[in-house]
C-alpha cells in the first residue's frame, strides 16, 4: 500500500492525509538531524550571531534566490527576513501572513519544491 493515498481519498481527506505525511516526515527528520548530538544546532546559533564576511547587498541574485517566509515565526521574525530581501534586489519573496516556522514549509512544502525545481530546470 502507497504511503500517500491522496489519490484515493475525497478532497478534505486528502489534504488531512498529505498533512499528516508531512508530520512524519519533519518528524523523522527532525530526529535524523540531531541523532548524534545538537552541536549542530550551537554551530548554526553561533554563525548567526555574528557578522558574516559579505554583504547581502553584494550577493549577485541571478533570478533564482527565492525567500519563503511565515508572518507568525517566532524563530526568524518577519521583519528580519523582510530587510534581507530589501537589500537584495531581484529576489523572489513568497510571504505567508497566517504562517509560522513549521507550518509554512508543511502546508506549502508541494508549492516550495516545484518553484525550485522549475528554477534548477532554467
Amino acid at each position: 500500500m502507497s504511503e500517500d493515498l491522496s489519490f484515493e481519498l475525497p478532497d478534505g481527506r486528502r489534504r488531512t492525509k498529505r498533512l499528516s505525511l508531512r508530520r512524519t516526515v519533519l518528524s523523522r527528520s527532525s530526529r535524523e538531524a540531531i541523532k548524534h548530538g545538537t552541536s549542530g544546532f550551537g554551530t548554526e546559533a553561533q554563525i548567526f550571531g555574528r557578522s558574516w564576511d559579505f554583504q547581502l547587498e553584494d550577493l549577485p541574485i541571478d533570478g533564482r534566490l527565492e525567500v519563503w517566509h511565515g508572518a507568525k515565526d517566532r524563530n526568524v521574525p518577519i521583519t528580519m527576513a523582510d530587510q534581507a530581501v530589501k537589500l537584495m534586489p531581484g529576489v523572489e519573496y513568497s510571504r505567508f501572513e497566517e504562517e509560522a516556522h513549521l507550518t509554512l514549509s508543511m502546508k506549502h512544502l508541494e508549492e516550495i519544491l516545484d518553484s525550485l525545481l522549475s528554477k534548477l530546470e532554467n
